[in-house]
């Protein structure tokens, strides 16, 4: 709150959203991105049909709710 209040210069605290899927990958698992609610079925079915971990990284709109 401090760094705000006082506008410091922003530094390192800035937080990125992680690619999820991709991480699912890079650990062995798999990962699929659903940007459209109609590619969501699919991605769970593929996921669910995964014989190894697997993530469904969906994307949201933050402001919908």
């Amino acid at each position: 709150m401090e760094p705000k209040v006082e506008e410091y210069p922003k530094f390192a605290t800035e937080i990125k959203t992680p690619d999820f899927a991709d991480y699912a990958i890079s650990c062995g698992g798999v990962g699929y991105h659903v940007k459209k609610p109609d590619e969501l079925r699919d991605a769970l079915e593929r996921a669910m049909a995964a014989k190894k971990p697997a993530i469904v990284d969906v994307a949201t709109d933050p402001k919908r709710f």
